[in-house]
């Protein structure tokens, strides 16, 4: 939602209509102005269908496009939108996109993206790594730009940090499945081929992470859960187990609204974020929070090393005991909490040169694909 309502923000204007597959068509009629293209009755691959059908210009993104790390069929669906839209002669562009790293594209992927992303109209990448790649693939360099992930546009109207207050906001996911399986987590619970590990063990290290830093330093604690669609764990779920375990339950909340402006305004009262969902950390510094990540692929270190915070980022809750040798979230997080004023020092210049830079998807979006304001 993050990505989507930004994107709207960028890209709408006068006579310009923008569609996008919605498994909840009410719901995105009534909190957004996209037109929706119902996944539920007519299957994601439908959806595109008409979507593609319907529109003059094809985007793809943002977000991390292709990585097999989760399901091997996760970069060839994203993908199938520019090779439609190239049999109906119609532009496609990637949109503020990220690209996995080493291995976590195989051989076919990277072939995929090459001719995909090689034929586009246009490009542009929210990391230098995903850069990096896309020019060892073949991208031409004159259809590729390196902006920012578009959800940095969302800094415009507010305040920048730092936001010292007791109020601790945590973003949980269970990512315990995303093994490179063929099928996605959702084809494979419908088939019942889905074997899921017990979330316990990691639930109990979040809650008693969490109890510590309430009984060291008092406070709140705020649940954030973000919602990937269908495909992923319920990260609602993840945040209610978690609270449920916890000893200072009585010091917790659950952020549920799906408004975005809402949601930017319970980040803004953050002082520190610590999150798994690689948005966690960006509305973080969107919103004057410090983010401290734990990443479970490249994308969340690469993000980090945008942001000029890599040494934020943190192994999961409970890794300390089967001998991870990264720094575990309780002395990051206590890093962060404790130097919030200095290291939002850092990253104020920060965050307004990817504010800056993220605004150039747009622009490079309307210049490459040849659309003007009044265009619909």
């Amino acid at each position: 939602m993050v990505i989507l309502e930004s994107e709207l923000r960028d890209l709408s204007g006068p006579g310009t209509t923008i569609g996008a597959p919605s498994s909840d068509p009410s719901y995105t009629r009534s909190h957004t102005s996209a037109v929706p293209f119902d996944t539920s009755s007519r299957g994601r691959i439908g959806a595109i269908l008409s979507g593609i059908r319907w529109a003059d210009v094809v985007i793809v993104g943002g977000g991390e496009l292709v990585q097999d790390t989760s399901s091997r069929l996760y970069s060839p669906f994203n993908l199938l939108p520019l090779f439609l839209a190239r049999l109906q002669s119609k532009p496609g562009f990637a949109y503020g996109i990220g690209v996995g790293q080493g291995e976590e594209l195989r051989p076919l992927t990277r072939r995929l993206v090459r001719s995909a992303l090689g034929n586009a109209a246009g490009v542009t990448v929210r990391d230098s790594g995903s850069e990096e790649t896309l020019l060892s693939l073949g991208v031409p360099r004159h259809r590729l730009w390196k902006t920012a992930d578009c959800a940095f546009t969302l800094c415009r109207g507010l305040d920048p940090g730092p936001v010292m207050t007791d109020l601790l906001g945590v973003a949980p996911r269970n990512v315990a499945s995303r093994k490179g399986h063929l099928l996605p987590q959702e084809t494979r619970k419908r088939l019942g081929l889905h074997r899921e590990e017990d979330p316990a063990p990691g639930r109990r290290a979040w809650a008693e992470l969490l109890d510590a830093h309430l009984d060291a330093r008092g406070g709140r604690v705020r649940f954030f859960p973000f919602h990937t669609g269908s495909l992923s764990s319920s990260d609602d779920l993840e945040c209610r187990e978690i609270a449920s375990m916890m000893r200072r339950a009585d010091l917790v909340e659950i952020h549920e609204s799906r408004d975005i402006d809402a949601t930017l305004g319970a980040f803004s009262e953050c002082r520190v974020v610590l999150g798994v969902p690689l948005h966690s950390s960006i509305l973080a510094v969107v919103t004057g929070a410090v983010p401290v990540a734990v990443p479970y692929s490249s994308k969340g270190y690469r993000l980090m090393s945008e942001m000029e915070v890599e040494e934020l980022c943190a192994s999961p809750p409970g890794s300390e005991r089967h001998g991870s040798s990264a720094a575990g979230p309780a002395e990051r997080l206590g890093f962060a909490w404790d130097h919030a004023e200095r290291l939002w020092n850092r990253l104020g210049p920060v965050r307004d040169r990817l504010h800056g830079a993220s605004l150039l998807n747009a622009e490079m979006f309307r210049s490459a694909c040849g659309i003007d304001e009044e265009r619909s």
